[in-house]
């Protein structure tokens, strides 16, 4: 292939893809590559100085940053799109619910870190990173209101600050408790100039908790959501030594920087899903589709080079190999999970949702006993396929339902 023709290709190929996702699904993914980035940064960091055993412990964190990201949002995301506030209204109710959620999230924060760390050292360290959870909160709704007033180039302020904060960390940081710390200070940061730049209309209380009732129907769905993603991870935390829950830990940084391209695309049509009553349903999974043949081919080829010249880790690239399988099916189940609550189907959500919960309790300790890291890895990818066919007969009705009326 000429040079010619390849510069084509890769055009033709930017053209497609910057379509598909839009202006604002492209801001919200150039917030998000940022934040992807910023998380590489990190785990090279954690690697080239504290070993995989501080990754390790970085993962458990994880585990409590998701999930309290989706208990402190409250399930905004999902019902602000689907009231008749002004944007000033919407800011004043979410940043009100928002501040209310500060002290739930520092319950959680406390108990999950005692109970995972394994000594006062590991507690502190754990607790600091899981108060990213919080954080990311107050970032997804900030990016929801961003996205319904058409201002998305400013979702990428707290990821660029953090990205500043954990430089800072690298060069003057002694500890790991250290570094979690100038991350969580550069991401508070970003946050408060967000909030700081938004306008105000004084709301009553009586509507604020009548909007945090609202979205908390939402919320169980996304906690069982978080819970089957998590549970996965929580149990490999029993179940692994820290460093071989460390590779693991890398081996799905890799698959979520792979996915986030499609979840952004596809967060950015929710609201468009919502109005039009999934007209552009098709044409968004047909995107999704190509974004995940995309990223299945840059996973394969970006995790050589991590795992043999940054991490060096000769299984690395071998497990990430696998995982890439998963992509196109988490891609999909992904959108299907869009059109269902789009669709307001919160109990089918949640029948799902259960479904995983009990495929992952029958399917991980199996594979981890039987093949330890390496069963991590087949459990998540037949996971994830299985995922995909439950996912995919939950929204059938839904979709089908809708071509109807559309041809009526």
């Amino acid at each position: 292939m000429s040079s010619a023709s390849e510069f084509s290709f890769v055009r033709k190929y930017y053209e497609k893809y910057s379509r598909a996702l839009g202006k604002d699904g492209g801001c919200l993914l150039l917030g998000k590559i940022i934040q992807m980035g910023n998380g590489f940064l990190v785990s090279v960091y954690l690697v080239k100085t504290f070993g995989l055993g501080a990754v390790g412990t970085y993962t458990i964190a994880s585990i409590a940053t998701s999930a309290i990201a989706f208990i402190c949002s409250f399930g905004l995301s999902n019902s602000m799109p689907r009231d008749n506030f002004s944007n000033a209204q919407r800011n004043t109710i979410s940043l009100a619910i928002l501040t209310l959620a500060v002290p739930l999230a520092a319950l959680l924060i406390g108990g999950y870190a005692w109970m995972m760390g394994h000594d006062f050292q590991e507690i502190t360290e754990i607790a600091v990173f899981s108060a990213a959870g919080d954080l990311f909160a107050q970032s997804n709704i900030v990016n929801t209101l961003l996205l319904l007033q058409g201002r998305t180039r400013l979702s990428v302020v707290p990821p660029l600050l953090n990205c500043a904060g954990i430089l800072l960390g690298m060069v003057s940081a002694e500890t790991l408790f250290q570094f979690g710390m100038m991350f969580i200070a550069s991401r508070l940061l970003g946050n408060v100039l967000l909030f700081i730049n938004m306008q105000y209309e004084p709301v009553g209380w009586s509507v604020i908790l009548q909007q945090a009732k609202k979205g908390a129907k939402f919320l169980p769905m996304d906690l069982m959501s978080q819970f089957s993603e998590q549970l996965v991870s929580f149990m490999l935390a029993i179940l692994l030594p820290r460093t071989e829950l460390g590779i693991f830990g890398l081996c799905r940084q890799v698959v979520y920087a792979a996915i986030t391209p499609g979840w952004s695309h596809v967060d950015a049509s929710y609201p468009q899903f919502v109005s039009s009553r999934l007209e552009n349903a098709d044409s968004v999974k047909k995107q999704n589709r190509a974004l995940s043949n995309l990223a299945t081919v840059l996973v394969i080829c970006g995790s050589f080079v991590l795992g043999i010249f940054v991490y060096k880790i000769p299984q690395f690239w071998f497990m990430c190999i696998l995982l890439a399988f998963s992509i196109p099916s988490r891609y999909l189940g992904y959108f299907y999970d869009k059109i269902l609550r789009s669709a307001g189907q919160v109990k089918t959500c949640n029948y799902v949702t259960f479904a995983r919960i009990c495929l992952s309790m029958a399917i991980f300790p199996i594979f981890v006993l039987s093949f330890q890291l390496w069963g991590a890895i087949l459990g998540w990818v037949l996971l994830s396929l299985l995922s995909l066919i439950l996912w995919q007969r939950a929204a059938r009705p839904v979709l089908e339902k809708e071509t109807i009326a559309a041809v009526i």
